[in-house]
């Protein structure tokens, strides 16, 4: 699980439309093989973090059930 923190384009720090341009590339990419999101601040980072683990969990949970 990676997460993307997105920037308003009034932060002094945020990226340039090049770098804006290669991890959007990055996240196609990601995509394929991993889960990944965004998040504004700490509080929704918190809570997509919780809510995908307890996603990927059940599908585990799910999964291994189906093997017995």
């Amino acid at each position: 699980m990676v997460y993307f923190r997105q920037r308003l384009s009034a932060e002094k720090d945020a990226p340039d439309s090049r770098e804006q341009a290669r991890m959007e590339r990055f996240r196609r990419k990601l995509g394929r093989s991993a889960l990944y999101g965004t998040y504004r601040d700490v509080q929704e980072f918190e809570s997509t973090v919780r809510k995908d683990l307890a996603l990927v969990m059940h599908e585990m949970v799910t999964i291994a059930r189906k093997k017995r």
